[in-house]
């Protein structure tokens, strides 16, 4: 359960240990309950000095399920804040906040009070499996200030969880480096020549360089150079044990060594892709019990799922 701002842009957060459901919406900032109360001819107005902790750290709920040494730990993850700040004053007041990762802010950002109630989202995507959501300052409480009831400021629901257009790119480019070494199995047959074999390597290591560059982020393309690695391996391999004069035994053994090669990284990615898919359907399951106004994220981590 946690509680921030107004109108603002995305932000960016954390996957962290699940901290437990989303309760009832909290209040980080009530008028009548932290500002001074006045008698006008208006009515009850509230004015500075206002009570506010500053730099007030708050929680992300989320369900860390990854497991240790987990290739997707470095992905990306998408925190969502579910916000109610309503507030009529003299002088518009507004919420300084910061996302905190390693104990560092790395965002900032001021939210505004609106005149009527209305439940607003911000999100942001990061990479930091440690973070916060930080209230700096309650700014437009010195001087002259007058507030009326019913201004505060509620967090309904901060839920961290798996970026799906991050999930989505990082699967469809595990099933393209897959197309590619499923190709490059099928021409390197037992029965192949060398010749054959070695043009489609060199084919195959040209095609996941070019994938490679275009990749999104480094996760993808730390991925891809390690199936090159062991491609350059292999040919190098080839290219020794099939020239001239060399043994038909050392080449044949070469061609099986560099198709137990090619089986091998096939192997591993389905291994990524299925532990994404038990990870995704874990998240789903918790994301559902959540409540929180994901903004179509929630439908858009199921096409993730489907995908694997």
């Amino acid at each position: 359960m946690k509680k921030v701002m107004t109108t603002v842009a995305s932000v960016v957060l954390s996957a962290l240990a699940y901290s437990g459901s989303v309760q009832a919406s909290e209040v980080v900032f009530d008028a009548a309950r932290d500002c001074q109360s006045r008698n006008t001819t208006q009515g009850i107005r509230y004015v500075p000095a206002c009570a506010f902790e500053s730099n007030q750290l708050i929680t992300p709920d989320s369900y860390n399920n990854l497991s240790s040494g987990s290739f997707m730990s470095d992905a990306n993850f998408k925190t969502m804040l579910n916000y109610d700040f309503t507030c009529e004053s003299l002088k518009p007041l507004s919420i300084s906040l910061a996302m905190v990762g390693d104990g560092v802010e790395k965002l900032t950002a001021d939210v505004a009070g609106s005149p009527s109630s209305n439940v607003d989202v911000a999100s942001i995507t990061h990479s930091y499996l440690l973070s916060a959501l930080k209230l700096k300052s309650l700014n437009g409480v010195v001087g002259f200030q007058a507030i009326k009831p019913g201004c505060q400021m509620s967090v309904d629901a901060l839920v961290s969880y798996p970026d799906p257009a991050y999930f989505k790119a990082l699967v469809n480019g595990i099933k393209q480096m897959d197309m590619t070494l499923a190709f490059l199995l099928s021409v390197a047959s037992p029965s192949a020549d060398y010749i054959t074999a070695l043009n489609a390597i060199e084919n195959g290591i040209t095609m996941l360089v070019f994938q490679k560059d275009m990749a999104f982020d480094d996760l993808m393309k730390d991925l891809i150079q390690l199936a090159i690695d062991d491609l350059q391996s292999a040919k190098n391999t080839l290219a020794v044990n099939c020239q001239a004069n060399s043994s038909s035994t050392y080449c044949s053994q070469a061609i099986a060594n560099t198709r137990g090669t090619l089986s091998a990284l096939i192997d591993n990615n389905n291994s990524q892709l299925s532990e994404m898919k038990t990870f995704l359907n874990s998240q789903l399951g918790w994301l559902t019990g959540q409540g929180a106004d994901l903004r179509g994220d929630l439908e858009a981590l199921q096409g993730v799922y489907n995908l694997l």
